[in-house]
C-alpha cells in the first residue's frame, strides 16, 4: 500500500509542467523539499498556540505544493522507465517523509485544539 501511494505521488510529481526549466526530476525534488518542510513545521505544532503560529507557514507550503502540482499537470505522462527512475532516485526519501507526515497527522488528529486552529488548511492536500 505504501509503495502504491509513493508510486502515485511520484507519477503525480512526474506529470509536472514543461514550463521553463521544470523537469519531472526537478519537480519531484521541489515537492520532496516542500513536504519535508511541511512535516518539520507540523512537528513544531504541540498545542493551539503553536498551531496558530505555524498556520501561515503551513498555508504557504500548501500553496507552493499546489503550484508544483499545477506545473506538473502540464507535462506529458511519464514513461514506465521515467517512473522507475524517479522511484529509484526519490522513493526512499519520499517514503520516509510520508511516514513522518502520517505520524504528525495522527498526532494532530488526536488533539481537538490543534485541529480547530488548523481547520482552514487542507492538510490531506499536502499528501497528494
Amino acid at each position: 500500500m505504501k509503495r502504491l501511494t509513493i508510486a502515485a505521488l511520484l507519477v503525480s510529481v512526474a506529470m509536472a509542467t514543461g514550463c521553463g526549466a521544470d523537469t519531472r526530476d526537478s519537480l519531484a525534488t521541489e515537492q520532496q523539499k516542500a513536504m519535508q518542510e511541511f512535516v518539520t513545521t507540523l512537528d513544531g505544532v504541540k498545542d493551539a498556540a503553536t498551531a496558530r503560529s505555524a498556520k501561515s507557514k503551513l498555508q504557504d507550503i500548501v500553496a507552493r505544493m499546489d503550484d508544483i502540482n499545477k506545473r506538473e499537470a502540464k507535462l506529458p505522462p511519464p514513461t514506465e522507465a521515467e517512473t522507475k527512475a524517479l522511484m529509484e532516485k526519490h522513493g526512499k526519501d519520499l517514503e520516509a517523509t510520508m511516514m513522518k507526515f502520517q505520524g504528525a497527522m495522527m498526532r494532530i488528529m488526536m488533539d481537538p485544539a490543534i485541529q480547530a486552529e488548523l481547520k482552514d488548511i487542507d492538510l490531506q492536500k499536502a499528501a497528494r
